[in-house]
């Protein structure tokens, strides 16, 4: 059977990835936590190459890279423990429920997993997910919400507004 797949470019696998922790967030928002953000950093790192597998399309004759592309699409992406939760064909040409050779789904599953498995619930408080590139490692941590509301006063003020962080390696 041919499975169908439009190879998409890094930055539109992080707009993919940034959609699907956005539905985590909503799914649980009021039982696990108020919201879920997950910081620019640890969106790069988890739709980069060290989760995701990219084509690098280079010029035959100066091998600069022309473009680069997904290998599968989105289904490193897609989260397919939620039934609604499968990435559109008609928008993406992905459907992640429908081959289950491809990785589809690792890295959400890690992601809940490691969000959701080892902290308590706390719905009065914004998770914080973040990548530090010096310690090579992820963090979470709980914050107050801020005065203003946006979210990137939270990152900017961690110091004030949130918890200890809790350490983790990211393992799909």
């Amino acid at each position: 059977a041919i499975i169908p797949f439009q190879p998409l470019d890094p930055t539109s696998m992080k707009e993919i990835l940034r959609h699907n922790v956005h539905r985590l967030s909503n799914q649980y928002s009021g039982k696990q936590w108020n919201y879920l953000l997950v910081s620019e950093a640890a969106l790069d790192y988890l739709s980069g190459t060290n989760y995701v597998e990219y084509w690098t399309i280079r010029d035959p004759d100066s091998r600069d890279v022309v473009m680069t592309l997904s290998k599968h699409g989105a289904h490193d992406l897609a989260d397919d423990d939620n039934d609604d939760s499968s990435i559109d064909d008609d928008d993406h040409g992905v459907d992640a429920d429908d081959n289950d050779d491809i990785s589809g789904g690792l890295i959400m599953k890690a992601l809940k997993t490691k969000v959701m498995g080892g902290l308590r619930e706390r719905p009065d408080r914004i998770a914080l997910i973040d990548f530090s590139m010096e310690a090579g490692q992820f963090m979470i941590r709980w914050c107050k919400s801020n005065d203003d509301g946006k979210e990137t006063s939270i990152l900017d003020d961690q110091e004030r507004l949130c918890d200890d962080a809790y350490w983790f390696d990211f393992d799909v």
